[in-house]
């Protein structure tokens, strides 16, 4: 679902690839509100969209 005017889109997804890989394999980054935690050298991740 996307929002053009409130600038956002949802997606979902499945728990299993159709080559058969499940999500869990993948992992995640959880998103902390708290300010301060990078520190150099980290990786980072950046969201973004083109228009």
């Amino acid at each position: 679902m996307t929002d053009a005017q409130l600038d956002f889109t949802l997606v979902a997804v499945q728990e299993q690839s159709t080559t058969g890989k499940h999500i869990r394999d993948y992992g995640y980054l959880p998103l902390v509100k708290q300010t301060g935690k990078i520190l150099i050298g980290e990786y980072v991740s950046v969201f973004t969209h083109i228009t």
